[in-house]
């Protein structure tokens, strides 16, 4: 399943509700992947972070910008039980196209 944490505004809290679900999911045994989706990479910061320090579950993180990420997404689909997406917000460049594509289409189905 593909999970997209998305907000126009920035500073909602996108990011932390991404990660915990994340983290969830990784404690119940399942292969996820964590998505960053923001320029400012937060979720890769915090997934360094938790690697470093050898905390578990192990996340992967993978960050995906632009036109292309929908269709990168959906290769990635069949590889991990879930994906969580930390989309920013619309006022960055980066994820204006993702966001508007999780908005209008069903691209990740």
């Amino acid at each position: 399943m593909i999970i997209a944490i998305a907000s126009e505004k920035g500073g909602t809290g996108k990011t932390t509700i991404t990660t915990n679900l994340a983290i969830v999911k990784g404690q119940e045994a399942a292969e996820v992947l964590l998505v960053d989706a923001d320029p400012q990479q937060s979720s890769t910061d915090f997934s360094s972070v938790r690697s470093e320090k050898c905390y578990s579950p192990y996340l992967s993180c993978s960050s995906m910008f632009g036109e292309n990420a929908g269709e990168d997404l959906r290769k990635l689909r069949y590889k991990y039980d879930d994906i969580f997406v930390d989309v920013g917000g619309v006022t960055h460049k980066p994820c204006e196209a993702f966001y508007w594509k999780l908005r209008f289409s069903s691209f990740l189905f």
